[in-house]
């Protein structure tokens, strides 16, 4: 029995050295029928000088912020969103700076090799197959990608303490569902070109009819219901905000993409340079047809017809036996497990900056320098969230820097922040109670036995409330059956289809804004959303700040009926707040068409797809509930619906018995959820994370237990 702090460097070296010798094994058995590859000094010439021209690229590459400037040029836009809403982490944007380097070098050896050899195809019919496999193991090795991907330490220590990055979670894969892997696939890629191009870049075969722009789908299928919240467009199970709110503050757990493919650092690509098509590897813009509310808009102020969308950023890779080129995978800057990383970060630097390092507390706002609260003003409350030095963080709004919390998106909206502020108060709160018992424990003790204890809560909190409401007790069964225990082949990262699709269903809850509610349950009025973004000044609000009010209204106020419609705020005015300009401008954002967009980035599989997968596995299969909606979606994609994407389609199912979701979202979210679950070596139920005082007092515990220790305890009417 070991302190939780105590650290025993020792390497499993037993079982590297028996992966090592049955990949020998393997790898010489696949040589051994291979056939003989012979040389060819012409194409290794190519390849050799293809290297050396893009290599220098990456050699050169450094790392340094991008500095914004709000003016009125055609990459402001684009711009001022990436770097509010989405700022990467350096690590991961190099990784996608090689990959874009990796796919250069690709594409000009192929291209000159096939002149070489007398060939008269353009350089979108070649394929980087024409590659011979020393070529491409050549440039696999060139760029060095390995060197870029995380390093397990893997000592005695991370035996029983979880990791910072996830490294070491599973001890076969050491970096599987780790910070910077790549997210996974329940179905394989879908890309236009079998490899990059997103579904319907070029309009052409195997895709028929001709895939409709993201923004018509939106108009057509999302924005059908602007009128204010009425009986019909509310939940009518009495379902509250709080629901949409603990959803999102989970996703900021497991998903975080880099908008972005090179990552807008080293070369000043906008997506709205092109009059035509952009590069299919950096932008796939949206068309915007004349009868769009914001042709006009944007034909008058920016000159354009269609809206800026920046793909994510991939990643760079090793392969491991084939050096076969491999489809476009998407980096996931965070770590894929429940394990509260947006309390806590996700790689060791992060979680360094949020630690006070004295008692096993995180830094709250009052322990910082007066340099950075000298800007709020007024009293300080105990447990409020401390803010990130200016030059880490862009800044926020009204001349007050971003929260600083474990995930970079706190700030993105106000009732997000409340959540962070609340799961911050409750760590500090436990490490309290552990320090008053165990006087004689270090910091890192408290800390590491106060990480395990926040962890079970939110695992706790997912697997036995939120799922159980949004796929029903019986789904529950049926999609992740009995906890069995840890399951080291079961893939603990995260799914493609669910963060790119079936997981943004919460998107349909969005109320239009905040309700907030004063002590005695008095209305303090309606916080509009567009005024709730990146907007932290609202905290120390003399009235209406803190956590209370926002709370109140959260557990007080009914969630948007979960359907295909979702709030005109956010498929219109998204971020409006974040424009500084004379003129008043409607942002040219629409979140339910970069839904759909994203899908197509990330090589989804359509709608059919899925929903064959699902009826395969689980046999649930469910139909468009409305009638209308179905017809829509026939005028768009075609009778049969063949090619229609995953996230409107979906989401316009009709909801499975006792879910709020259809038969695809459901499978998808549930099947995501399992694999969470038995992937995680310290998930909460595994015999041994916790004992058996700690995993009674957890399940005794919910939301609402650590919603009242960390807020003013008024019983909700």
């Amino acid at each position: 029995k070991r302190s939780a702090g105590e650290n025993l460097p020792y390497r499993t070296y037993e079982m590297r050295v028996a992966v090592a010798i049955l990949l020998t094994f393997a790898l010489a058995f696949v040589s051994s029928y291979l056939p003989f590859e012979e040389i060819d000094l012409v194409e290794q010439d190519i390849v050799r000088n293809a290297i050396k021209h893009h290599w220098i690229d990456l050699k050169n590459y450094e790392l340094k912020p991008k500095k914004v400037h709000f003016n009125m040029s055609a990459n402001w836009m684009e711009n001022l969103h990436k770097i509010k809403f989405r700022p990467p982490h350096p690590n991961a944007t190099k990784m996608a700076m090689a990959h874009t380097i990796q796919d250069r070098i690709i594409a000009e050896a192929v291209f000159e090799l096939n002149v070489a050899r007398g060939g008269n195809r353009t350089r979108r019919q070649l394929e980087p197959g024409l590659l011979s496999p020393s070529s491409l193991a050549l440039i696999y090795q060139a760029i060095e990608c390995e060197e870029m991907l995380p390093r397990p330490n893997c000592d005695r220590r991370s035996l029983f303490v979880r990791t910072i990055d996830a490294t070491c979670n599973n001890l076969i894969f050491q970096t599987q569902g780790s910070t910077f892997d790549v997210f996974s696939r329940l179905l394989p890629a879908l890309y236009e070109d079998g490899l990059n191009e997103p579904r319907g870049f070029t309009q052409e075969n195997p895709f028929e009819p001709p895939l409709p722009s993201a923004r018509a789908i939106s108009l057509s299928i999302h924005q059908n219901d602007n009128q204010p919240l009425t009986l019909a467009n509310v939940d009518e199970i009495g379902l509250t905000h709080m629901l949409m709110q603990w959803g999102q503050f989970i996703d900021h757990d497991m998903t975080y993409l880099i908008e972005g493919g090179e990552g807008n650092e080293m070369v000043d690509l906008e997506c709205w340079e092109s009059a035509t098509h952009p590069e299919p590897e950096f932008c796939v813009d949206i068309p915007v047809s004349q009868d769009d509310p914001l042709f006009f808009v944007l034909r008058n102020k920016f000159g354009r017809d269609n809206l800026p969308f920046e793909r994510s950023a991939p990643s760079c890779f090793v392969p491991l036996i084939s050096p076969a080129p491999r489809n476009r995978e998407i980096i996931n800057q965070l770590t894929a497990y429940l394990d509260a990383s947006m309390v806590y970060g996700a790689t060791e630097d992060e979680e360094r900056a949020l630690r006070l390092f004295r008692g096993g507390l995180l830094l709250e706002l009052a322990d910082q320098p007066s340099s950075i609260t000298s800007s709020v003003g007024g009293i300080i409350q105990p447990g409020t969230l401390p803010l990130s030095p200016v030059e880490t963080t862009p800044p926020c709004l009204n001349n007050l820097h971003c929260f600083l919390a474990g995930d970079r998106r706190v700030s993105e909206q106000f009732s997000l922040s409340i959540m962070h502020t609340i799961w911050l108060r409750e760590h500090n709160r436990v490490a309290k109670e552990l320090a008053r018992l165990n006087p004689s424990w270090s910091d890192e003790a408290i800390f590491q036995v106060a990480r395990r204890i926040i962890i079970a809560q939110v695992q706790n909190i997912v697997f036995q409330e939120y799922l159980p409401i949004i796929l029903g007790s019986n789904n529950v069964a049926r999609f992740l059956g009995p906890y069995k225990g840890y399951n080291a082949s079961a893939d603990g990262r995260t799914s493609n289809e669910f963060a790119t699709a079936a997981y943004r269903f919460g998107h349909s809850q969005i109320r239009s804004g905040f309700m907030r509610f004063g002590e005695f349950w008095n209305n303090l009025g309606e916080l509009p959303l567009e005024d709730a973004f990146f907007n932290s000044r609202l905290f120390f609000d003399s009235r209406t700040g803190g956590v209370d009010p926002i709370l109140r209204g959260l557990v007080q106020s009914k969630s948007r009926k979960l359907d295909e419609f979702i709030n005109v705020v956010l498929t219109n005015k998204l971020f409006k707040s974040l424009i500084f300009v004379e003129e008043e401008i409607t942002p040219p954002l629409d979140l339910a068409a970069r839904n759909i967009q994203r899908g197509r980035d990330h090589g989804l599989p359509t709608y059919r797809q899925a929903q064959a997968f699902c009826k395969t596995l689980f046999d649930v299969k469910s139909d468009i509930a409305s009638v209308t909606t179905f017809r829509r979606l026939q005028a768009l994609y075609g009778d049969s619906l063949e090619s229609a994407d995953l996230f409107p389609a979906g989401l316009s199912e009709r909801r499975l018995p006792g879910s709020l979701l259809g038969s695809t979202f459901s499978c998808i979210v549930g099947l995501t959820f399992r694999n969470l679950r038995d992937g995680d070596r310290f998930y909460y139920e595994n015999p041994g994370v916790l004992t058996e005082a700690q995993l009674k007092n957890i399940k005794s515990t919910n939301l609402a237990t650590v919603l009242c220790q960390n807020s003013k305890k008024e019983k909700s009417t």
